[in-house]
């Protein structure tokens, strides 16, 4: 369980940077 909670973490952060990179 605590792997699938820091796979979505890092997916989430994933995600972030990307919609990051759309304004930069």
């Amino acid at each position: 369980i605590l792997s699938e909670t820091m796979k979505s973490e890092i997916d989430l952060e994933d995600e972030v940077k990307e919609e990051i990179n759309k304004f930069t």
